[in-house]
C-alpha cells in the first residue's frame, strides 16, 4: 500500500500542470490533479491505520492559513465560487504538502523531482509548437476571444494556460527544481538529457515574452551567486553581493513597471483602496472580480481596456491580503520564514534548487499572482515541502 501511495503521488506531481482537464464527480466539479490527491490521500489512510503508523503533519502555519481560508470563505459573497478556490487552490495543494511530508524523504524526492521535470518539457515543448502554428489552441481556449491577442503581429506563448504570464509562472520555479536532477544524475548522457530539456523549458519561457519572468529567473541565479560566494569569501562578501542584488530588484520593478499599460496601475490603485476599505478581513475568496468591478464604475475607459484582465490584484502580497485578510499575510509570512530557515541549511542538495525556485516564485510574485491558480497552488507546497522530508533513514522509503 506505500508504494502505491508513492506511485499515485508521483502521477499526481506530473499531473499538475494539467488541471485543465475539468469534470464533474459525484455533482462536485473537479479535475484530474484533484482525483489523485485524493486516490492518494485514500490510499495513505489505509496504509496509515494498517501499519499504525504516527502522522507527521510538519509544521502549523499550513494549518494555520487554512483557518485564514475558512474565514475567507465565510466573508465572501460568493459561498460557490469561495467552496471551489479553498478546495482547488488551498485543501487539494496542501494535501500534497501532507502526502509528501508523511510518504516522501530525501531519497524518494529524486522520483518526485523527474516526474515534475518531464512534466515541465511536456508544457514547454507544448508552447514552442504553439509558437510555430504546429499546435492550436484547446477545446476551452477558443471561445474566449482574449487568446486572440496573444497570436497576433507579436505572437507570445502560452501553452495549455490562460496567458503568456501564467506559463512563465510555472516554467521559472520548475527550472530550478529541475536543475537539482544534476546533483544526482550521474551518466553523461542523461545529463545531456536533461540539460536538453532545461534549454526547451528557457526557450519556452523567452517565447512568453513574460518580463516578470525573466527577470525572476535572472535574480534566483543572482541569489545562488550570492550562496556560493558566500560559502567560499564569506558572509560579508555575500551581504555586499545581496545588497546589490537588492538595488537590482528594485530597479527591476521600476523598469518594468512604466512599461505596463494603464490597466495594470489602475488594478493596483484599485486593490489598494480595498485594502483600505478591508483592512483586516480581506475582502473575502474570489471576490476581487466583483469589488473592482463595483469601484470601476464610471471608468469607461478601464472598464473596456482594463476590466477584462481584471481577474486578480496581478501582485502575490496584494492578492493574499484580499483573499486571506491581514492575518492571512501574517501566516504566510511566517510559514516563509520557516522554509526559509529549513532551506538554507541543504547544502547543495534539492533544498537548495527548492530555495531558489521559492525565491523565484516571491520575485515574480511583486509583479504577478504566482499562487491564485491550481497548478501554481500546488507547485507553491510542491516546493514547501521539499526542506521538510525527513531523511533517508526513515522509514518512508520507496
Amino acid at each position: 500500500m506505500f508504494k502505491l501511495v508513492m506511485i499515485i503521488l508521483i502521477a499526481t506531481v506530473f499531473l499538475v500542470p494539467f488541471y485543465f482537464f475539468r469534470f464533474d464527480l459525484l455533482g462536485v466539479p473537479t479535475n484530474i490533479f484533484e482525483v489523485a490527491i485524493f486516490a492518494a490521500i485514500l490510499a495513505a489512510i489505509v496504509d496509515l491505520v494498517a501499519k499504525k503508523r504516527r502522522v507527521n503533519w510538519g509544521g502549523i502555519w499550513p494549518y494555520l492559513l487554512l483557518v485564514s481560508v475558512l474565514v475567507g470563505a465565510i466573508i465572501s459573497e460568493d459561498k460557490t465560487r469561495a467552496a471551489g478556490i479553498a478546495k482547488g487552490w488551498f485543501i487539494a495543494p496542501i494535501l500534497l504538502y501532507w502526502l509528501m511530508i508523511n510518504f516522501g524523504n530525501k531519497s524518494s524526492i529524486r522520483k518526485i523531482v523527474l516526474a515534475q521535470f518531464f512534466a515541465m518539457i511536456v508544457i514547454a515543448l507544448w508552447a514552442i509548437l504553439q509558437r510555430f502554428e504546429v499546435v492550436g489552441l484547446l477545446f476551452y481556449q477558443k471561445g474566449d476571444p482574449s487568446f486572440l491577442q496573444y497570436l497576433g503581429d507579436t505572437p507570445r506563448s502560452f501553452g495549455p494556460f490562460e496567458s503568456p504570464n501564467y506559463l512563465a509562472m510555472y516554467l521559472v520555479p520548475t527550472i530550478f527544481i529541475s536543475l537539482s536532477t544534476l546533483t544526482f544524475i550521474r551518466p553523461i548522457g542523461q545529463r545531456l538529457i536533461l540539460a536538453s530539456g532545461l534549454i526547451i523549458a528557457i526557450i519556452a519561457l523567452l517565447l512568453s515574452g513574460s518580463r516578470g519572468g525573466v527577470i525572476a529567473l535572472a535574480l534566483a541565479l543572482l541569489v545562488l551567486l550570492v550562496i556560493i560566494i558566500g560559502r567560499r569569501l564569506g558572509k560579508q562578501a555575500s551581504l555586499l553581493i545581496a545588497a546589490l542584488i537588492a538595488a537590482l530588484s528594485l530597479f527591476s520593478i521600476w523598469k518594468i513597471a512604466p512599461a505596463q499599460d494603464q490597466a495594470r496601475i489602475e488594478i493596483y490603485a484599485y486593490s489598494v483602496e480595498m485594502i483600505q476599505s478591508h483592512p483586516f478581513a480581506g475582502i473575502g475568496l474570489g471576490s476581487f472580480r466583483d469589488e473592482i468591478t463595483k469601484l470601476s464604475v464610471g471608468n469607461p475607459t478601464f472598464i473596456e481596456h482594463g476590466l477584462p484582465f481584471a481577474l486578480h490584484p496581478h501582485n502575490l502580497y496584494l492578492a493574499i491580503w484580499l483573499n486571506l485578510g491581514l492575518s492571512g499575510l501574517l501566516v504566510f509570512g511566517l510559514l516563509l520564514w520557516g522554509f526559509l530557515r529549513k532551506a538554507r541549511s541543504d547544502n547543495g542538495g534539492v533544498g537548495l534548487f527548492a530555495l531558489l525556485a521559492m525565491v523565484a516564485i516571491l520575485a515574480h510574485g511583486l509583479v504577478d499572482t504566482t499562487y491564485f491558480k491550481n497548478d501554481l497552488a500546488a507547485l507553491f507546497w510542491l516546493i514547501y515541502a521539499i526542506p521538510y522530508l525527513p531523511s533517508e533513514n526513515d522509514e518512508n522509503k520507496f
